[in-house]
């Protein structure tokens, strides 16, 4: 059998004669893939040492993907085929699905390890798959390999839409002060958590090292989520966006209450802009009133019709007026926009407003008579 390497002489990488020969007609493998479905071990290896190829050559179309020996070597889990093929020449990386990503699935982390030994290329490896595997020896593996984990954030997202991969959130806690993409991905997943309500995935965050305060952008909406995003297609909120902005802009009180805004850290002014409701206000204004109503006034008017849930900024300007914000001063501009957006609302929350507006000191004489 020249030409041949037999698995069972416990052969190294560095045995193999050569690449194994490629076919460039797919029904030229048609018996190879018989016997390999059959588990006719002896058979293939007469057809190795025959010199008869072992996959497609890459540059050969397909209209649909077709089967391949390493392929049904993996889907059965057979880790003496699987040894067989890759010890004579076989090259993972030319299959047309990722031979990694199919030993990840299958939980066979000896078949993971096989196909790195024998060059399997570790970064094309699909992140979704790998976090999939709640297996923090694999996660360390790949680390350990140079595999960049936050590629296309797609730690960020593991993290940021799901709360059950305990596995992963230790991996991130015990690497995030070494290495700072993995302190931005806790960072951007914590906001994501909070933005949606999710207390156990927000706790997560935070014991693993996430900074509440730390900007960060935020994880677009995508569905159905396929666990990777591009840069361009993040939003960075006009870089004020952190995970207590995301608490007070969706209306979770009792999350933001839980990340202690910080008036030494956190931008109150625009926080108050986004407040959601008047419980997110009544947390906020325990550190600090904002010291300039105008814009957080015009903003909280316009967004006083949306309907959303935990939103009514209508409450929430009453309630910041009722704890003592003034709204002392603004150029004609800025009340005639605030006016504009007053006209804009329904009659029942224009009347709401304007009694909100219109009551005690809430505005000084000269901003209520221009208003007016």
């Amino acid at each position: 059998m020249e030409g041949f390497v037999d698995p069972r002489s416990d052969p190294t990488p560095s045995a193999t004669p050569r690449p194994a020969p490629l076919a460039v007609d797919p029904e030229r493998l048609e018996p190879l893939h018989d016997a390999c479905r059959e588990g006719r071990l002896y058979a293939i290896e007469r057809w190795i040492a025959e010199g008869h190829p072992l996959q497609l050559a890459p540059s050969v179309s397909t209209r649909r993907r077709k089967t391949t020996a390493l392929g049904i070597a993996l889907e059965q889990g057979h880790h003496a085929l699987t040894l067989l093929l890759l010890c004579n020449g076989y090259d993972p990386d030319l299959e047309p699905r990722g031979a990694l990503d199919m030993a990840l699935e299958a939980r066979r982390p000896d078949l993971v390890e096989l196909l790195l030994t024998w060059g399997a290329d570790p970064h094309r490896v699909h992140l979704g798959t790998l976090f999939g595997t709640y297996d923090t020896a694999l996660f360390e593996r790949f680390y350990a390999l140079g595999v960049d984990l936050t590629r296309r954030h797609a730690l960020a997202c593991a993290l940021g839409y799901h709360s059950s991969n305990k596995p992963l959130f230790g991996f991130a806690k015990r690497h995030r002060e070494d290495d700072a993409r993995i302190q931005r991905e806790l960072d951007m997943a914590l906001a994501q958590q909070a933005g949606q309500g999710s207390e156990k995935g927000a706790l997560l965050c935070l014991w693993a090292g996430a900074d509440p305060h730390a900007q960060a952008p935020s994880l677009p909406y995508t569905e159905p989520w396929t666990g990777e995003v591009d840069e361009e297609d993040l939003d960075d909120e006009d870089g004020h966006y952190t995970a207590v902005h995301a608490a007070c802009s969706c209306g979770h009180a009792k999350l933001l209450e839980r990340f202690g805004p910080d008036p030494e850290r956190d931008d109150f002014d625009v926080l108050y802009r986004y407040a959601a409701n008047a419980e997110v206000v009544e947390i906020l204004a325990r550190s600090a009133l904002p010291t300039d109503l105008t814009p957080i006034v015009q903003t909280m008017v316009e967004s006083a019709g949306w309907r959303l849930e935990r939103w009514d900024s209508a409450a929430a300007l009453r309630r910041l007026l009722e704890l003592g914000a003034r709204w002392d001063d603004a150029s004609a501009k800025e009340i005639g926009a605030v006016r504009r957006g007053l006209l804009r609302t329904e009659d029942y929350t224009f009347r709401s407003l304007v009694l909100t507006l219109a009551t005690g000191d809430a505005c000084s004489p000269d901003v209520r008579r221009e208003l007016g």
